[in-house]
């Protein structure tokens, strides 16, 4: 009996035990932040906290505990954990220095701020908030140098580095990587060393410097050759990287053989993403400069497709969005070159679905950034609010219960006059019925005709409704992203209202070296048709600046002509659709405009001498770009600019529209009053205003025609 009643004991003290076990498992006690779902975490990382997190709380030593904690931060891919985790470590290291501790307790708590600051700046340079990251590298890399760990700083040296030339401030991210590299070569650690070098190659191939570029990757490429087994990624991003110095200079053999050995390496190494960058590389190289290497067109683009396919089946199996649109944009042009159009439609349909899979990619990165932002910046001030917000709670709470009873009365009396109604309606409606049950047939079987031709006709109309709705998808990634304009034109708007669904009128921008490229141009048409003869034009201008290397707007445009009357005179009918055009070429370096117009003018807005604002209009040639009876070269003009110019490109949608008491055209004389009575406003409020005027003066009329008016000041 009494062997009984110890084993009862026993196995409840084991209950206990366990309970008490599972109580803290689930608390936020245990896992040291209140916000954690932990039923989400996977279970490799769930057995890893528990185990991590059970150790924390058996130890008693400071530095233990720390390391525990960034351990976790280090092997946490959910940027929602490790946040917290590393903001506990912050929060935790903050109380401990304001005590009286040892020199070596000291050193550690600050070792360990720094890299918790490290990683804060990481997580917003991963989000793209550049500023911040900087922030936090500078309060990693002060720790660092007062407590002299060169490693540390040479580290944050690098990081600096990288944010400044994601800012474009090639001067600062230049002088922080030879920091860092002076570091690096002091302590003889060469991998690190191979990456500062690979950055600068970098920064001096942005900036056209291609010998100083390949000076740098090929230090990398040497530094990581002495230790190929265990960095074969880095020599295959290094072979690349000078592959396409050697493709700058045109040497197409030697890019050729770069890009070769850096597949062989990727090859080696299983690196699925470096093969798929590498089979990139060759298959356009194979399609653009196959007569250099002694190909016929037709062999060319038989490699670029071989190498292509398989670098785009590489791309999906692991997801790899980037590389997707850059192979299905190569094979797109392939495929359009050689006549197989059905295949280079799917290739398009491919690029847009991947870019609109980046753009939705970019978006939950933005929920995340702010969700982290919230995180971190809410903690400064929710300890002096906590009483004030429990009463207005409180307060609310009440509130909200008597609004429910008051909401509660009303429902029932709207109820019982509902059923009232009923009642009374259905008693209307059974009489009513018996009258008409005699014509319901007729009128049934007439419905039933007018019916169905109604669905056919819907049907019809969704299907004709779809197909142009995704043609303005396919537009809409076509045109440039108007957050990538501001990057480089901060004070600048584009006023851009399509007629329909898809427009003729459209935006176009590039950035080559110092000089930003920018266009307004109309298509012949708007709706569908204009929006297909865009998309050509839109092509051409692409073609003339990528593949051709021009950045004066003259040649430009005379080469986009060119292409666009190519195009159309590869169909049968006598195609004579083109575009009017403003297009201007701004040196930011040197701060000059060129220009050329294909029937559309430019417009500068400045103040005289006499200080009184004026306009500048200089006037296209008169022809457009497509076939003209009379086609010439176009004209270029240059022209230096001065602070606070303002440049205006548009089409004719806002002057040729119709409004206003008379119903008559807007008028260009019209838009250069309006224009010069904002010439002191920001643009951003210039473009509200500019909309606001255009809707004022169309009223309820209906818009004649695709609108596009750009305007940046200098």
């Amino acid at each position: 009996m009494k062997t009984t009643f110890n084993l009862i004991v026993f196995v409840c003290l084991i209950k206990l035990f366990c309970n008490g076990q599972n109580n803290v498992h689930n608390s936020s006690n245990f896992y040291l932040i209140n916000t954690i779902d932990v039923a989400s975490v996977n279970k490799e990382y769930k057995s890893l906290l528990d185990s991590c997190l059970n150790e924390f709380h058996h130890t008693k030593s400071d530095t233990s505990k720390i390391n525990l904690i960034l351990y976790l931060v280090e092997q946490s891919s959910d940027i929602k954990f490790w946040s917290q985790y590393n903001q506990w470590v912050i929060d935790f290291i903050q109380i401990r220095l304001q005590k009286k501790n040892e020199k070596i307790l000291n050193e550690f708590y600050n070792i360990a701020l720094s890299d918790a600051y490290n990683n804060v700046g990481f997580m917003y340079e991963n989000y793209g908030d550049i500023p911040k990251a900087i922030e936090y590298y500078h309060k990693s890399l002060k720790i660092r140098e007062k407590l002299k760990d060169l490693i540390g700083m040479g580290v944050s040296y690098n990081n600096l580095g990288v944010t400044h030339l994601n800012l474009g401030d090639t001067l600062n991210a230049i002088k922080y990587y030879k920091k860092s590299i002076k570091i690096f070569e002091k302590n003889h650690d060469k991998r690190s060393l191979s990456t500062a070098y690979n950055n600068l190659g970098i920064i001096y191939k942005h900036q056209g410097k291609l010998n100083l570029a390949l000076h740098y990757y090929n230090k990398s490429y040497s530094l990581r050759l002495t230790n190929n087994q265990a960095d074969q990624i880095g020599l295959a991003n290094s072979l690349n990287n000078i592959g396409h110095v050697y493709l700058k200079k045109n040497d197409i053999s030697k890019a050729l053989y770069c890009f070769k050995e850096s597949l062989k390496y990727g090859e080696k190494s299983f690196n699925k993403r470096s093969i798929s960058i590498s089979l990139a590389s060759i298959g356009s190289l194979y399609f653009d400069n196959y007569k250099q290497l002694g190909l016929s067109k037709k062999e060319g683009e038989n490699k670029a497709i071989n190498y292509s396919l398989k670098g785009l089946k590489i791309a999906k199996e692991i997801g790899y969005p980037d590389q997707i649109v850059r192979h299905a944009n190569l094979l797109y042009r392939i495929y359009n070159e050689t006549g197989s159009y059905k295949k280079a439609l799917e290739m398009k349909i491919l690029e847009v679905q991947m870019n609109d899979s980046l753009a939705s990619e970019k978006a939950f990165e933005t929920s995340i950034k702010q969700q982290v932002n919230y995180e971190y910046e809410k903690k400064t001030i929710a300890d002096s609010l906590t009483n004030k917000k429990k009463i207005e709670i409180k307060n609310l709470e009440i509130k909200k219960k008597k609004s429910e009873i008051q909401i509660k009365q009303k429902q029932q009396y709207l109820l019982y006059f509902g059923l009232f109604c009923v009642i009374i309606f259905t008693i209307i409606f059974f009489n009513r019925y018996k009258i008409s049950q005699k014509q319901k047939k007729i009128i049934e079987d007439q419905k039933d005709i007018v019916e169905k031709s109604h669905h056919l006709l819907q049907e019809k109309n969704r299907e004709i409704l779809d197909s142009i709705t995704y043609a303005k998808r396919i537009q809409s990634a076509i045109l440039p992203q108007e957050k990538n304009i501001k990057s480089f034109l901060p004070e600048s708007f584009i006023l851009y209202k399509p007629k329909d669904i898809v427009a003729g009128d459209f935006y176009w921008f590039e950035v080559v070296d110092d000089t930003i490229i920018f266009a307004a141009a109309d298509c012949t048409g708007h709706g569908v048709p204009g929006a297909m003869v865009s998309v050509v034009c839109n092509n051409g201008l692409n073609r003339a600046v990528r593949e051709f290397g021009l950045t004066f707007p003259n040649m430009i445009l005379d080469k986009t002509r060119e292409i666009v009357i190519e195009e159309f005179e590869k169909s049968d009918e006598d195609v004579k659709d083109g575009m009017d055009i403003s297009l201007f070429a701004l040196d930011l370096k040197n701060n000059i405009l060129n220009w050329s117009g294909a029937n559309n003018p430019l417009w500068i807005i400045r103040k005289n001498i006499q200080g009184m604002v004026e306009v500048v209009e200089t006037k296209p040639d008169k022809q457009p770009i497509g076939k003209h009876f009379d086609s010439k070269p176009f004209t270029l003009f240059e022209t230096k600019l001065q602070k606070n110019d303002i440049i205006y490109i548009f089409t004719d949608g806002f002057q040729d529209q119709f409004g206003g008491p008379k119903e008559k055209k807007y008028r260009a004389s019209q838009m250069r009053e309006l224009f010069i009575s904002l010439f002191d406003k920001p643009m951003a409020e210039q473009k509200i205003i500019i909309e606001k005027s255009f809707e004022d003066w169309k009223g309820d009329l209906e818009q004649v025609d695709d609108v596009c008016v750009i305007g940046v000041r200098v």
